[in-house]
């Protein structure tokens, strides 16, 4: 190409179009103010700010370092959204660790393993531009401090609480914390292992025993914790049985193998699964474990939800056992009554963690004068028996004897629906304005019995269709009287016939269906 044709090309590419005035203009404005400037200021210079931050200003040789960096315009803080950063090390020798674009957001970021050798590292973020408008900017530097990798660290082991006495065989809560006893943040400098391994609780006097192992932050392992302060809370009433859990660096230990009469040293020793830490042992704390409690004195208390019941109703009796610990070992509340004779209600089981027990019973079917009891059988021989004080529930005869049913209006047609009014009455046959309780409702005969096909022949007419019962629908299964009822009342529109004829509807008491009333209805 000769240098006449050269010339054309390099002057057709500086000249500048129309539309490339235009976008600087654009972008001019946008940086300037974000809200469009006059034209005259598109061409003034955009001075950028660059912010740099890093992830680690502590890390070990040899971890990943990330570094974010921000871009604004330094009038109006408005981000500048274009251009590349560069993230470069200035001392103690230059170094780019990395390169980025700016992202519509201004920010830019990069992520290194690049730091290798122990010492401090000035890193800096240099903004490029890429609009002519927008001037370079360099962030002020920060300092990443790169440490040898730590090992041996030393721990604390602590064994923060524990029973300080429990009978022979009973469980003691145990609960441990392992320390960083010396990294100050290097654990949080990248590639420093978490605190990990085994705590162990043993006794070294009277004799040397390990009560059982907990494993801290094992890998690939998800830590339970929600049992370990609230498991502690009686050491008296936990279960008999050896439980562990964790929570981070906190590890918890229920152990019941302290069977021997005596004084026991417990400590924590923590024995670490990696180098980076070393072993510790607790300062030791006092256990005493004295005989095992035989026929230790319980308290049963008895409740009923309510004092004066009709027959059939149910009644919901209350229990709760406790001892002067406030803790069971487990048992059976029976409850009874005691007069006029003894029957067995229901039996209900009690919990080392709950000693309050229900049951729902509607056996009182007779009138009279009941006295019921609780009574608690433990399921060890290192509690005793308890009966509650007895408790009067008095069963009365039903309220009601009868319902008076009237049809609001005897006379309709099949399908249609029907109303009719419930009114409950006393053994007089008066009404009982104070009646709550529940009644269903039947249609027990949907056509009149058939007779003998010659009783027909000899009257000379014809025989009737055969019964059909269930054609009868009720708009309610059943209601349960309230008091503003005051002892009456009208179901409206409450059942459809199905069928013509003479039908008859039944309302009975639910819990008795020797209470009951009728009313017949004539369907055409």
């Amino acid at each position: 190409m000769s240098y006449e044709a050269r010339r054309r090309g390099r002057d057709s590419r500086d000249r500048r179009s129309p539309a490339r005035d235009h976008l600087e203009i654009l972008e001019a404005r946008t940086m300037l103010s974000g809200m469009g400037a006059a034209p005259a200021a598109s061409r003034a210079k955009v001075s950028s700010l660059t912010v740099l931050q890093t992830s680690l200003p502590t890390a070990v040789t040899g971890a990943t370092v990330a570094f974010a960096a921000s871009v604004e315009n330094a009038q109006n803080a408005a981000p500048i959204t274009s251009g590349k950063v560069s993230f470069v090390v200035e001392a103690p020798q230059r170094m780019v660790l990395g390169v980025a674009s700016v992202n519509t957001l201004g920010q830019a970021s990069t992520s290194t393993d690049q730091l290798t050798k122990i010492g401090k590292y000035r890193v800096e973020a240099e903004y490029t531009p890429s609009n002519p408008n927008i001037s370079a900017s360099v962030a002020a530097p920060v300092t990443v401090q790169v440490i040898r990798q730590p090992l041996h660290v030393p721990t604390v082991t602590t064994l923060e609480s524990g029973a300080t006495g429990a009978e022979s065989g009973q469980s003691v809560p145990l609960l441990a914390t392992v320390e960083d006893a010396g990294t100050g943040n290097q654990v949080d400098a990248g590639k420093v292992q978490p605190i990990s391994g085994i705590l162990q609780f043993l006794t070294d006097s009277p004799h040397r025993l390990i009560l059982g192992e907990v494993a801290l932050n094992p890998p690939k392992s998800a830590s339970s914790s929600s049992s370990i302060l609230s498991t502690i809370d009686s050491a008296f009433g936990i279960a008999n049985h050896q439980t562990t859990s964790t929570e981070k660096t906190r590890a918890f230990l229920s152990t019941n193998k302290l069977r021997q009469v005596g004084p026991y040293q417990i400590e924590a020793r923590f024995l670490p699964t990696n180098h980076d830490y070393t072993a510790s042992t607790s300062a030791p704390t006092t256990v005493t474990i004295t005989s095992q409690t035989q026929d230790a004195s319980t308290v049963t208390n008895l409740q009923v939800s309510a004092n004066r019941i009709e027959t059939g109703e149910t009644v919901v009796l209350s229990a709760t056992v406790q001892n002067a610990h406030s803790s069971l070992a487990g048992g059976t509340v029976e409850f009874t009554t005691v007069s006029p004779r003894r029957v067995v209600l229901g039996k209900a089981a009690v919990s080392t963690s709950d000693q309050q027990v229900g049951l729902s019973t509607a056996q009182l079917q007779k009138p009279g004068v009941y006295q019921l009891q609780a009574l608690y059988l433990p399921g060890t021989s290192r509690f005793a028996e308890s009966r509650s004080a007895p408790v009067t529930v008095t069963v009365t005869s039903l309220s009601a004897s009868s319902f008076r049913v009237t049809p609001v209006a005897r006379f309709g047609a099949r399908n249609d629906p029907m109303s009719f009014k419930v009114t409950a009455l006393d053994a007089q046959g008066q009404p009982l304005t104070d009646y709550t309780g529940t009644v269903v409702f039947t249609s027990p005969t949907d056509s009149l019995p058939n007779l003998p096909a010659s009783v027909y022949t000899r009257l000379g007419i014809g025989e009737p269709s055969p019964a059909t019962p269930g054609l009868a629908s009720f708009a309610l299964p059943s209601y349960t009287f309230t008091p503003a009822d005051h002892g009456s009342h009208t179901f409206v529109d409450a059942v459809r016939f199905g069928k013509p004829g003479a039908e008859s509807i039944q309302v009975t008491q639910a819990n008795d269906p020797k209470v009951s009333g009728k009313a017949t209805f004539s369907i055409e």
